[in-house]
């Protein structure tokens, strides 16, 4: 009977079942954030585009030039940056007086700007100035010749006007 109890407590002991670990609920994968700017489709930049030119025609008109200057105005939609770029560049031939002007075309808030004399070969007092990225500093840049900025407007400028592919 001993042998008996014995064989009862051990097949007792091992049919009990295991304890059971708390189900862990499956990982839900979480979906990617979109990005921050979705580039436009080509119908969008061709409109904005468009409008980017409306825009820096309304420009032109409402910035007065003097007499015996010639302006020329061009206009730049940056997909990359969603910005309208206007270029406003006066020049009066006869004073031999020269700017060259960078606007935001939906604010119409001048970036950065260059005025220059004299001729091409001895120019002389050339200044430029950007007015964003905290006023960087382009006076500080004098050189001999009198170029003050102008180098460096000149590249910001061309930067922003640079045609994306």
């Amino acid at each position: 009977m001993k042998k008996f109890a014995m064989i009862a407590i051990l097949v007792l002991a091992g049919c009990n079942k295991p304890q059971s670990q708390p189900v862990q609920p499956a990982a839900v994968p979480t979906p990617p954030l979109p990005p921050l700017f979705t580039p436009p489709t080509a119908t969008e930049v061709f409109n904005l585009r468009t409008k980017c030119t409306q825009l820096a025609q309304e420009l032109d008109k409402r910035l007065p030039y003097g007499r015996n200057w010639h302006r020329d105005t061009v206009s730049n939609y940056s997909a990359r940056s969603n910005r309208c770029y206007v270029e406003l560049t006066d020049s009066n031939e006869s004073a031999k007086e020269y700017t060259r002007d960078l606007y935001d075309g939906q604010t119409r808030d001048l970036l950065a700007s260059t005025k220059t004399h004299g001729d091409p070969c001895c120019r002389h007092n050339s200044v430029g100035m950007i007015f964003i990225d905290n006023n960087l500093d382009t006076v500080g840049d004098c050189k001999d010749g009198g170029d003050c900025g102008y180098a460096k407007v000149n590249d910001f400028i061309d930067q922003k006007m640079k045609r994306e592919e």
